[in-house]
């Protein structure tokens, strides 16, 4: 929970409000501000950051424990070992390649902290 709030923090951050005479001195302020799809590639990067490594991790096991069923004596622990295996690779493309596509471009509302 303390790691998704620092990722939010991170993406979600507010420029600095200055004092009138520190402001004075400087040209270009210090802070910028993030586009709305800046700042959903950069909520997107953070979660895959964050949660890419469950993911596979999930992944590999779910498809280490099919693999088991594909040398099994009866078909249909064999057909069920590859479709579960079928399944897992397809959800990781999704999860991994499209969502964070989709994410990037209709993610959510500009301030959501």
């Amino acid at each position: 929970l303390a790691q998704q709030r620092q990722g939010c923090a991170a993406c979600c951050a507010k420029p600095e409000v200055k004092d009138v005479e520190s402001v004075a001195g400087d040209s270009e302020p210090k802070t910028h501000d993030l586009t709305s799809r800046q700042r959903r590639a950069a909520r997107t990067r953070v979660t895959m950051l964050s949660l890419g490594g469950a993911i596979l991790s999930s992944t590999a096991s779910t498809i280490g424990s099919s693999v088991c069923l594909l040398v099994c004596t009866l078909n249909i622990f064999v057909k069920m070992g590859a479709v579960v295996i079928a399944v897992t690779t397809l959800s990781l493309a999704i999860t991994l390649v499209s969502l964070p596509a989709v994410l990037i471009v209709m993610g959510p509302s500009p301030d959501p902290c």
